[in-house]
């Protein structure tokens, strides 16, 4: 069976369907394949694809992550999906956004840009300060038509959801996941965070900001994760902090948990 299988993942790499996959096949509690074929990156050099590689899921982050946030804030009556984010942010100057609504945002309806590359302005300043100039970069971007006239799948609106839910919940996102999700399901194992090379670009940890993407990045490690991050995942954009979900094979001694509250939030209600 297993050579069957890696001979249709080694088709995909001769169709240049993917670089490289890792693919594994469990029946109950028993694996009955896993296999790594390719490379996991090809610049500025190949690297081969392992079975431990951490893989970038990106988007799975808008319904798993920002998508539930909201659900559980209007579940407890904290947050109506019609009503203008105008009466969350204050002050609100921008006129021409006073109509978006949370419901707007989630179905990607609002009239916002898909997406903008605002990583190039922020990389010039300190982290602390990425976040409110990412949010002020983004409602100050003109609409690209009238709320409800435009259907365009957006980040930039689930970066405003983040915004939303951490002014409701008084916490950051990562933190009101894992206090309403993740421990409650006893996911110990899975955390949303943010990746950040050390001054040798291979460690990665928690620092005590918060991401500067706001719908953040869902990772997902096939097996095991290496205690040296691989570069490639470290590497690319300079300055750049981007939040990720893993799911982790055992505690990692090397990343600690910080919930940093952002200021001028509400307390969550119980």
């Amino acid at each position: 069976m297993s050579d069957s299988i890696r001979d249709l993942l080694e088709s995909g790499l001769r169709e240049e369907v993917y670089p490289g996959a890792v693919l594994l096949v469990a029946q109950g509690k028993e694996i009955v394949s896993y296999l790594n074929v390719g490379n996991r990156a090809s610049i500025p050099k190949h690297l081969p694809m392992e079975k431990d590689t951490i893989f970038d899921l990106a988007s799975l982050t808008k319904p798993l992550g920002t998508a539930l946030a909201c659900l559980k804030l209007v579940d407890q009556g904290l947050l109506d999906l019609d009503t203008s984010i105008s009466d969350f942010i204050e002050p609100f100057p921008w006129k021409d956004k006073a109509d978006l609504t949370a419901r707007l945002l989630l179905n990607h309806s609002a009239g916002l840009a898909d997406w903008k590359p605002f990583y190039r302005e922020l990389t010039r300043y300190p982290m602390e300060e990425r976040k409110p100039l990412l949010r002020r970069l983004i409602m100050e971007e003109h609409l690209l038509g009238a709320p409800k006239s435009v259907s365009l799948y957006s980040d930039l609106g689930f970066m405003l959801l983040e915004w939303i839910v951490e002014l409701i919940a008084g916490q950051d996102l990562s933190s009101f996941l894992m206090r309403r999700f993740t421990a409650p399901l006893g996911w110990r194992r899975s955390i949303l965070t943010i990746l950040l090379p050390t001054p040798d670009t291979k460690r990665s940890y928690l620092p005590q900001q918060n991401t500067v993407h706001g719908e953040g990045k869902l990772c997902k490690a096939m097996s095991t994760m290496k205690t040296h991050m691989p570069s490639e995942v470290t590497q690319g954009i300079p300055g750049s902090s981007e939040q990720h979900w893993m799911s982790l094979p055992w505690p990692q001694p090397w990343l600690t948990y910080i919930e940093a509250p952002p200021p001028s939030c509400s307390p969550l209600k119980p």
